[in-house]
């Protein structure tokens, strides 16, 4: 257990919600809806494709969708790298939207990515670290239908995920197992703003593994996320607590 150590600290400290007085704070409940592919092409080679559908009071409101798809490189058992891009909308919601204008805005995204497995004992580390090169949209007036600029943001993101080992159910290809999941989200560049802190993620989740290709994963979701902007001259900070429901698919194709 002393491997796991270091690990459940960095999750926790990834879980470690800020408080200062130079901080305003708002709460939000949430439901994450996720689904994610891996589509294997060769031993090597494979593709992955991601629809994320985020909302915000419950269901009630849209937060956010995002797509992403990439192509991955099986480096050896334990370490694949990634490139792709993604897409993003992200609305206007909670008291103080994201947009100073309480609008809708997209994001256009490039990324670099390293997944590292590594067992520990029975359980299950993996250490995701990822690099995005981002264009967000924003208006020049309020009288443009359409976001007409984009800021150039960089972000670097490191997650760490433990998994238990599965408990077989009576049906021998199915399995039960828990994931305890942190990440940490840090913008740098000449345009981060505010944002040196983007924001950080906690998951506590049960999954299913239903056979070789499906998994269902559900349970508790946090995001703890920062205003690009200050509010009343102060930091923004959200707490979005609530849900995070994800369907994995894997298939082989050679």
């Amino acid at each position: 257990m002393k491997k796991l150590q270091l690990p459940l600290a960095i999750l926790i400290t990834c879980s470690f919600h800020l408080s200062a007085q130079s901080r305003l704070r708002e709460n939000n409940a949430i439901v994450w809806l996720n689904s994610f592919g891996t589509f294997h092409l060769t031993p090597k080679w494979s593709l992955h494709a991601e629809g994320q559908w985020r909302r915000a009071d419950g269901v009630k409101n849209a937060q956010q969708e995002l797509f992403r798809t990439g192509i991955n490189y099986k480096c050896n058992d334990q370490l694949t790298a990634r490139i792709g891009a993604a897409f993003i909308e992200t609305h206007p919601y909670s008291f103080t939207p994201i947009n100073s204008m309480g609008r809708p805005f997209s994001e256009y995204r490039t990324y670099e990515m390293l997944l590292l497995h590594q067992p520990v004992q029975k359980f299950r580390l993996t250490h995701r670290f990822m690099l995005e090169q981002r264009w967000i949209g924003k208006y020049s007036s309020e009288s443009i239908l359409h976001e007409d600029l984009f800021t150039y943001l960089n972000r670097g993101r490191y997650m760490l995920r433990l998994q238990s080992p599965e408990k077989k159910m009576k049906e021998k290809t199915m399995g039960l197992y828990g994931v305890l999941q942190g990440e940490i989200f840090v913008g740098f560049g000449k345009n981060v703003g505010e944002n040196v802190f983007d924001q950080n993620r906690f998951a506590l989740l049960l999954g299913l593994k239903l056979n070789k290709q499906l998994s269902l994963e559900g349970g508790f979701f946090s995001q703890m996320l920062q205003l690009p902007r200050e509010v009343q001259g102060k930091n923004l900070i959200q707490y979005n607590r609530g849900a995070s429901i994800n369907l994995y698919y894997t298939g082989i194709f050679y």
